[in-house]
């Protein structure tokens, strides 16, 4: 939350609203507005005047002509405080999107303000192909460096448009993305001293707009997916025998589900046994592969845990050119799979919660198949309990099952009201719903049956404790809608 209160703060403003708060207002430039630009000394490269919302004119910034990632970009002088700290607020149409990340960057006399990426001060502006505030105004407040407004009377100030970027990218070229689409339209920016501008709310101008309550789909968006569901496990059943670990661990769960067409077929059987022959094969060939993910081979102890009762036929039979049994053959991948990871774990929590799982899964396995080498329940539990913030996280163990504490006996993977811990808010991975379900899943007895009851507890405290971070916006055809909070999210890529 550190970035909230150096002056990064988001307004999201469902009506168009009237003048602003005069007491701290310094200075304010209509974009497109002949005078107000001229008394700005506005230089424009790139950019157009559009006649926008509500009649107002705002500008676009344009994509450059030679496939380049610096689109236009507009310099103007504004006056400042030149003893209080100073911030700008600008607006923009939330209903604008485009087709790519592409962004506003502010400079303040050449200086960029704030970072592209994983910063305490945000872009400008990130546009993608969500409206922001759809059908209404929203306005964005940066903080303008003190350092640079003290004892000063005017700054230049520059608005630059650019192009999306690959947070991941190990090179230049492939961090950063050409510019392609034009920016949102920019209406007007305010300087001022108060952190929070205040605007005269719903004037007799400004019309509220009501959102819609959305009248469909309905039930029959569930027969759609069951339709897809289908057609998918007849695509695997028909196609390949080596399937993906996630089509096996899919297809297994789907054997139980007597709406689909897996449900008691023997065909599924069938294939995941000669797909898991195929994994095995795999892995002798390149045991290496065991650690190149984070979830090895959990899929398959998963599997081999639901399908434990039709497989029985096939675990004594001898793999082919091994001179070793079905049972026996896929114990040894399981285990390798599961001892590889538990000396390996993965210290940030929605990471350590994936590795936890999948090794719970592959001991789940073991337990099918050759129980005298698989880990108790207390002691597979336990890794899943870490991750979710149950009990302290132990780090890695050894071979003896002795835990590295790594991070010291006190170190918990989630804060006490049940936030994970990313070094930081993260809005769309760091509420970890799917994964923390799937622990849960995992430690039923059966697909059908029910879960530990202390994850149980913790999944329900996990996803209380995120609600606060949702809040009521419009879709695209002003519908209402939940949208999770990104904009303080430090990992967030787009808003």
């Amino acid at each position: 939350m550190k970035r909230f209160f150096i002056g990064i703060f988001y307004l999201i403003l469902i009506s168009m609203f009237g003048p602003v708060d005069a007491t701290s207002l310094v200075d304010s430039i209509q974009y497109g507005h002949v005078q107000s630009e001229k008394a700005h000394v506005l230089q424009a490269e790139l950019g157009e005047i559009i006649t926008g919302q509500n009649g107002l004119t705002a500008r676009k910034l344009l994509p450059p002509e030679n496939d380049g990632w610096r689109g236009g970009r507009m310099s103007f002088q504004v006056k400042v405080d030149p003893e209080k700290p100073n911030y700008i607020t600008t607006k923009f149409w939330g209903s604008d999107v485009n087709s790519e990340q592409s962004r506003l960057m502010l400079f303040i006399n050449g200086k960029q303000v704030g970072q592209r990426h994983l910063g305490e001060v945000d872009p400008l502006d990130i546009m993608y192909v969500y409206p922001r505030n759809a059908g209404n105004f929203f306005y964005k407040t940066l903080p303008l460096p003190q350092h640079m407004t003290k004892g000063k009377q005017t700054v230049v100030l520059t608005i630059e448009a650019q192009g999306p970027i690959w947070a991941y990218g190990q090179s230049f070229e492939i961090y950063q993305k050409p510019m392609k689409d034009a920016s949102r339209g920019i209406y007007a920016s305010y300087i001022h001293t108060d952190p929070f501008l205040k605007f005269n709310f719903n004037n007799n101008k400004t019309p509220w707009k009501e959102l819609k309550t959305t009248d469909g789909p309905g039930i029959e968006v569930l027969d759609e997916v069951k339709e897809k569901i289908n057609k998918y496990i007849e695509n695997e059943l028909s196609g390949k025998d080596k399937l993906a670990l996630g089509a096996i661990h899919f297809l297994a769960r789907a054997f139980w589900v007597d709406w689909s067409t897996a449900y008691h077929n023997p065909k599924v059987i069938d294939k995941v046994v000669k797909a898991i022959n195929l994994h095995y094969a795999e892995f002798k060939s390149k045991p290496e592969i065991v650690g190149k993910t984070w979830e090895g081979y959990g899929a398959i102890g998963e599997s081999v845990s639901f399908l434990s009762e039709p497989l029985k036929p096939y675990l004594n039979k001898t793999l082919e050119g091994t001179g070793r049994s079905y049972k026996e053959a896929w114990t040894e991948m399981l285990v390798t799979s599961r001892d590889w990871h538990v000396q390996n774990r993965r210290s940030y929590t929605n990471q350590s919660m994936i590795v936890d799982k999948y090794t719970y899964r592959c001991n789940r396995g073991i337990a099918v198949l050759q129980p005298e080498k698989a880990w108790s329940e207390e002691t597979a539990l336990r890794l899943m309990y870490e991750s979710i913030g149950l009990e302290p996280w132990s780090g890695s163990w050894d071979e003896s099952l002795k835990p590295s504490w790594s991070h010291g006996k006190n170190f918990m993977q989630l804060s006490t009201k049940g936030l994970t811990k990313e070094l930081g808010y993260v809005g769309a991975y760091g509420e970890v719903q799917d994964v923390i379900l799937g622990m849960y899943d995992s430690s039923r007895p059966n697909p059908n049956a029910p879960g530990d009851e202390r994850l149980k507890e913790q999944v329900a405290k996990i996803a209380r404790a995120r609600t606060i971070f949702r809040y009521p916006l419009a879709t695209a055809n002003g519908e209402r809608v939940m949208h999770l909070e990104t904009v303080i999210g430090w990992r967030d890529t787009y808003y």
